[in-house]
């Protein structure tokens, strides 16, 4: 419950009022604040056809690369830099479950998240294109989302809500256990604005 209420609150923050909503179809995907709070906290929608779920937690955005059974990570370059990758390391997909030994004798195995799945049809779009879940060591659940453009991005969940929304009369609702969100939203290429009654806009960037 207390995880709920905390989620709501954060979900009301960013409430939005006077911005034209776009179809449902123009929203679906994974939208992260751009900058974190004062706790350095990020707020995450994740919008699937039929429901939205909310989470605050530590963000962080890397790139990967792949060269047949072993997977290299690596920060975010620099405009004008070059991709800077850690020594490749063994993983194996089997169904629905990732392993990457990172250190001998110890893998992460997560699990995956059935969010948005690649498109198997698709020869160029590697299957471990989506989002797989673990539990990280310090206790937090974490989410590691793959993207065919090779960008990854890490969500170490501290607090979730889940709801079905509705789009009607340009009013996005969302209908979260702790009571309903009616908010209003402006979609401008891969980035979505919400601009709260203090006047102030926050930005929501997609992840793809």
């Amino acid at each position: 419950m207390q995880i709920q209420r905390r989620t709501f609150l954060a979900m009301a923050a960013f409430c939005l009022s006077g911005i034209r909503a776009h179809a449902a179809e123009d929203i679906i995907g994974v939208w992260s604040s751009e900058t974190a709070n004062s706790q350095n906290n990020h707020v995450q929608l994740v919008i699937t056809p039929t429901e939205v779920t909310l989470v605050v937690g530590r963000l962080s955005d890397s790139r990967y690369e792949i060269d047949g059974n072993t997977i290299a990570f690596g920060p975010v370059p620099q405009p004008g830099q070059p991709v800077q990758l850690l020594t490749p390391v063994p993983f194996s997909i089997d169904g629905a479950t990732l392993t990457i030994t990172r250190t001998p004798g110890h893998p992460i195995v997560l699990t995956r998240v059935d969010e948005f799945r690649p498109d198997e049809s698709r020869a160029d779009v590697h299957p471990i294109v989506g989002a797989w879940t673990y539990q990280h060591p310090v206790g937090l659940p974490a989410v590691l989302r793959f993207a065919p453009s090779g960008a990854l991005q890490t969500m170490m969940k501290l607090s979730s809500a889940l709801g079905p929304y509705r789009i009607e009369n340009d009013m996005l609702t969302i209908k979260f256990a702790a009571g309903p969100i009616a908010v209003r939203i402006k979609r401008e290429g891969n980035v979505l604005i919400a601009t709260g009654g203090d006047g102030r806009p926050d930005r929501f960037v997609k992840f793809e």
